[in-house]
Parts: C-alpha cells; structure tokens; sequence
C-alpha cells in the first residue's frame, strides 16, 4: 500500500478515536457513573430489611435488589439525569413517599443523580392506620336491590377479601387504610349497563375512621323483544302457526302462536333479526306475500312486533 494511503487511513483512525474518547457515552469506561442508594426506615429510624426495590430510567432497567439488614439496596453504573424506583412494601405499612399503581409497588419517580455522585433517597414507612369502610351496594335499573352477588377486594399489600351483597344488596368490608381495587361477579342473566362502571373498580382509597361507597347497577335486560303476530287478512288470528326467530347465526328461537295468534320472543338479542311463519294446516301463504318479516332491528329493552299474513284454504 503506498505510504500517504497508510498515513492518510492512520489519520483517519486517530481522529474516530480523539471523537470517540471525548463522548460522554454512558456505556464507555470512563463514563463518571453515580451510585443510588434506597435506605427503608420505619419512622423512628429503625432498618427495614428485605424491601424489594427497582430502578430504572426512560430507557431501561437500571437494577433490582432488595434491602440489606441495614435497610439499603445499592445501585452501581448508574448514569446521570433523572431516574425512579419502584418498591414493595411489607403488610400493614405504608410509605410516606411514592404513589401506588394497582400492582401492589409504590412508584417514586424524579430523582435527579448527578455524575458521578451518591444519590442517596429516603423512604420512611410508617404503619397503616385502621381502619375505614368500604361499603359496596348494588342495585338493577330499577334501583331494586340484588343480593348474593360476590365482591372481591384486593389491597396494594396484597390484602384480599371477598364476601356476597345481602338481601340488601350491601356489603361492607372493615379494612386497613390504602387503594384497593374491587371486581363484581355479576348474577346469571345480568349485564352492566352502558355507561356504567362495569364490574371492575381501581383506585379505591380508603382512608382511616372514614367510609367510601361505591354502588353498581347491573340490568338483566340483556336483550329486547319480538312479538310474532299471524292473522288473516281479516285480522283474524291464526292459532298454532309454527313461528322462527332469525339472527345473523341462523335459528335463535322457534314457537307456536296462541289463541290471539302471537308468541312474545322475551330473549331477542340486539342486533338485526328475522321471523318466519309457517302455515298450520287449512292455511297458506298468499300468492305474491312473503311468508317472513326481516330486518327487525332489536335494541336493549326494545319490543318490534312482527306481522304475517296468511290465508285460509
């Protein structure tokens, strides 16, 4: 190779890494990486070992560790700027500092670490105070209260418990201060209705020496209504014709009518349905009529009627 081609590709070398070794890279070796330290005290100072604590940045998991018998957790390589830490506290305690998630951690967020320094953060906990009421009612539409509903309660400490609504519809629950979350086994045939909460609840704080009510209206209206009417051109009604209900599936539902020449479908579930008439005997269906109603748009609690002429002979 000729000598200024080596020189020149020798150059180019040393000035990638002049480049390189004054980059303030994070990863580099002579980064001045910072030190975080997590101490867990209870409020008069004492250590709280086995606290399982996480650190992380906007990028990335920094470590996870838990508290020693001095109540510290250590974080090497830790770079500059702001970072969290996530932590699980024991039973019946609560910190004073971070905010719950629901997943039972208490997250602390904003910890500026300068380079090359021993962040240090303090979080005290301090025993949970007891005890507030979590009533819970629950009621249909009508404001008809419904019993025998189970309600589970779960804390941010893992705390649980579960109990059935009396024939009241309530139920309460005795516990510790915290946010809880509350989820609803619904009653066979019942539904949340639109716009209501659901049957799962999060956030619930409950405060000592104080009461928090939450209610839930379900509806067992889970479907509307198609009536089925079979007449002749009269008017008069047509006993014991066989009639079908339609959905988009095929067959939902089939009957006979009554004396008054109809059957009530009391399940008819929302959504674009039809219905099909089939002549008993001594009757047919009239030339050029057809022997189905379709398109019968059903909605929550709604009742459509259907008609079906048909003709003797």
């Amino acid at each position: 190779m000729p000598a200024h081609r080596t020189m020149r590709r020798f150059a180019s070398i040393l000035a990638a890494a002049a480049l390189l070794g004054g980059c303030a890279d994070p990863f580099h070796p002579g980064y001045p990486y910072s030190t975080l330290e997590v101490s867990v005290t209870t409020p008069d100072g004492a250590p709280v070992p086995d606290v399982p604590v996480e650190a992380y940045d906007v990028n990335q998991t920094l470590g996870s560790g838990s508290t020693g018998a001095d109540g510290v957790v250590r974080f090497g390589l830790v770079p500059a700027g702001d970072v969290g830490v996530s932590f699980r506290v024991p039973a019946r305690l609560l910190p004073a500092v971070g905010r719950p998630f629901g997943d039972g951690r208490f997250y602390l967020d904003g910890i500026a670490v300068g380079k090359g320094e021993v962040r240090r953060v303090e979080v005290a906990l301090r025993p949970r105070a007891c005890c507030g009421v979590l009533r819970v009612r629950v009621a249909d539409r009508q404001g008809r209260p419904l019993g025998r509903v189970r309600v589970d309660v779960s804390g941010d400490d893992s705390v649980s418990a579960a109990d059935s609504t009396a024939a009241t519809g309530a139920a309460a629950f005795s516990l510790a201060e915290g946010v809880y979350a509350l989820h609803a086994t619904l009653p066979a045939g019942y539904l949340p209705p639109p716009g209501s909460p659901g049957i799962d609840l999060a956030g619930l704080r409950l405060a000592p020496g104080r009461d928090t009510t939450v209610s839930l209206v379900f509806t067992n209206e889970c479907c509307g209504r198609v009536r089925a009417r079979v007449t002749e051109a009269s008017g008069a009604p047509v006993a014991g014709a066989r009639v079908i209900l339609y959905g988009a599936a095929g067959v939902i539902e089939t009957a006979t009518t009554d004396a008054a020449g109809e059957h009530l479908f009391t399940a008819a579930p929302v959504g674009n349905l039809a219905i099909r008439a089939e002549p008993p005997a001594g009757y047919h269906v009239p030339a050029g009529r057809p022997d189905y109603v379709d398109g019968i748009a059903i909605d929550l609690g709604v009742e459509k009627t259907a008609l079906v002429v048909l003709e003797r002979g």
